[in-house]
């Protein structure tokens, strides 16, 4: 079990919902991780690239009547925020003093205000179809447009909001991205990132993916008041670097992943052998795998039991900014469904910007009365 956490109020999570090109939900995209099933796609673009170019089984991948824009993430962020929404109990009354609701919605950087404007009212609208949304009095959502590790300027905002005078019941988070946008796919494979089958420089790149996942958190007084089986999600370790890493596809910046990586540690008051997971957005490109033997050799080198490592961007494809919501979303589901005992796992997001976040997810100390396959999950 981890060592406790220090006594400052945490943000717990309550529930949580997914949707990739794996599954329209949390428990059918666990499935096909689980089952090996990624079945990725190749795609003959010789305007783009001379050999065929890999990207996650989307529903919708380029061609003629692709899917766009807000028509686009739409769909899969409606279906993410549905699941987590059904995983809410509902209050017995409403509070007392008024409660407060705080969304904050993460879209990338090619989402334009109109866009953005579109995304807002269909979250809004799945809120306001939820029987929690008459209970609750609203506040303004909040949109954070960062291409990277945007959700854990989210996190720390949630946070910033949790100590101020009037913190919010409920707090939303979710976010959604795709790399198959043909505008940024195209981009992204004339700049060489994308892996290609048989190239002459061998397997280097990402496997364009797409993703949305959402999680509603609570207020919770300390680590130890979560309930048996429960998550807490501690303050984020940033460390932003405005310098780029590209055209250098082999160079990272391992000190920028160790030094989120220690800030979410301390945030957290564990230490590396605390750990029984790990999980990161580290897909075929050489910088993140780079990053990552650095953080093994460095920030974990006391890691005596080597965690558990959940990388995403092996089956999923590289689903962007929807990154670590979708590993917190999956964690949970793992220790919901009784796959696999979860006690703190450290996650992180290597941005393109050299934006670099590390977040510690840890379960209540407190156990669960039975543990065993099978279990339902939060849903």
């Amino acid at each position: 079990m981890t060592a406790p956490s220090t006594a400052r109020p945490l943000l717990a999570l309550q529930s949580w919902g997914a949707a990739t090109a794996l599954g329209h939900s949390t428990a059918q995209t666990l499935s096909s991780l689980l089952g090996g099933l990624s079945a990725f796609r190749r795609l003959h673009l010789p305007e783009l690239c001379a050999e065929p170019l890999i990207c996650a089984p989307c529903r919708h991948a380029l061609g003629a009547g692709q899917e766009r824009g807000a028509q686009r993430l739409q769909p899969l962020l409606q279906s993410a925020l549905a699941e987590a929404l059904a995983g809410l109990p509902l209050p017995a009354r409403p509070s007392a003093r008024g409660s407060h609701l705080l969304c904050l919605l993460i879209l990338p950087r090619w989402a334009d205000s109109a866009m953005a404007q579109q995304l807002v009212r269909a979250t809004e609208q799945t809120l306001a179809a939820h029987p929690l949304w008459h209970h609750l009095g609203r506040r303004r959502g909040n949109v954070t447009l960062h291409d990277s590790n945007g959700a854990a300027h989210a996190l720390r905002s949630a946070y910033a909001a949790l100590e101020s005078d009037a913190p919010p019941d409920h707090m939303v988070i979710a976010a959604a991205d795709s790399w198959l946008e043909p505008s940024v796919f195209e981009s992204a494979a004339r700049a060489g990132w994308v892996l290609s089958q048989g190239a002459a420089k061998g397997p280097q790149g990402f496997v364009a993916g797409e993703a949305a996942a959402c999680l509603v958190l609570r207020p919770c007084a300390s680590i130890q008041h979560l309930p048996p089986g429960g998550f807490a999600l501690h303050r984020p370790g940033l460390h932003d670097a405005p310098a780029g890493r590209w055209p250098s596809a082999v160079e990272g910046n391992g000190q920028s992943l160790n030094t989120a990586a220690e800030q979410a540690l301390l945030q957290a008051g564990l230490k590396a052998e605390h750990l029984s997971h790990l999980a990161s957005d580290t897909d075929g490109s050489g910088w993140r795998v780079m990053d990552e033997l650095r953080l093994q050799q460095r920030a974990l080198a006391s890691v005596i039991q080597t965690p558990h490592v959940l990388r995403i961007a092996d089956q999923l494809g590289q689903p962007g900014l929807a990154s670590q919501p979708l590993m917190w979303a999956l964690l949970a589901e793992k220790e919901a469904r009784h796959l696999d005992r979860v006690n703190a796992a450290l996650t992180w997001s290597l941005g393109l910007d050299q934006s670099t976040s590390a977040v510690v997810m840890e379960r209540s100390p407190r156990r669960a009365a039975r543990w065993a396959p099978g279990a339902q999950s939060h849903g």
